[in-house]
């Protein structure tokens, strides 16, 4: 999970593309999806909110709270995550289906991150990189 001294990092810096390893139940996309849709109205206005039954890897344990969009037009702001693990991509691609700003890939960590890089995806300094995936059973 990400805290909130990120999204003021993010605020701060005028970072606008946000890009993740490790999507797993999708909670870390969730929330930096609500910051940037407070951020940037092109991003998308959350109309609603649905729940799945996940849960916060922390000491309370609150409900993942996932937003659905309406209105997601082109935007500057733009979140990419990937994981290898199939369950992990397809509840993802359900989940953050009414935002085209969310982009969900299932691959490798370290060869997405290159392929990432190699077209120039991201201009440099407008992007942060949210290393958290971990090793499993791959």
């Amino acid at each position: 999970m990400i805290e909130g001294i990120s999204r003021e990092i993010i605020k701060r810096l005028g970072l606008h593309i946000f890009v993740e390893t490790g999507t797993d139940m999708g909670e870390t996309v969730a929330e930096v999806a609500g910051w940037f849709s407070e951020m940037n109205p092109a991003f998308g206005k959350i109309s609603d909110y649905v729940t799945t039954g996940a849960r916060y890897y922390s000491l309370d344990s609150k409900p993942i709270r996932y937003p659905v969009f309406q209105n997601a037009g082109e935007s500057l702001f733009n979140i990419f995550t990937v994981d290898i693990d199939s369950h992990s991509y397809e509840n993802a691609k359900k989940l953050f289906n009414t935002n085209k700003n969310i982009k969900v890939f299932q691959d490798n960590s370290a060869e997405f991150l290159q392929k990432f890089i190699d077209n120039k995806v991201f201009k440099g300094e407008d992007t942060i990189f949210f290393l958290d995936a971990h090793w499993g059973k791959y």
